[in-house]
């Protein structure tokens, strides 16, 4: 997943894209505006479809669903 300077995000699941804009306050990330293509592809790990906010911990982004669940982290 990519988050550019300007807002945006892009990134992929191994199989469906995703899109949308974050910012940040006080070091908790939020997702808006996220679509998610929804292709079928097998054995695909769709979690990053449920991403709402983050946290950086290191090189390590923890994401969170909204619920404030942690479903997963993705390393720098």
């Amino acid at each position: 997943m990519l988050l550019a300077e300007d807002g945006g995000l892009r990134g992929t699941d191994g199989c469906n894209q995703l899109t949308g804009s974050w910012s940040v306050d006080s070091g908790v990330i939020t997702f808006e505006h996220v679509a998610v293509t929804e292709k079928a592809c097998p054995d695909a790990d769709t979690w990053l479809s449920a991403l709402a906010t983050a946290t950086i911990d290191g090189d390590t982004l923890h994401v969170r669903d909204e619920a404030g669940r942690q479903i997963g982290t993705l390393s720098r």
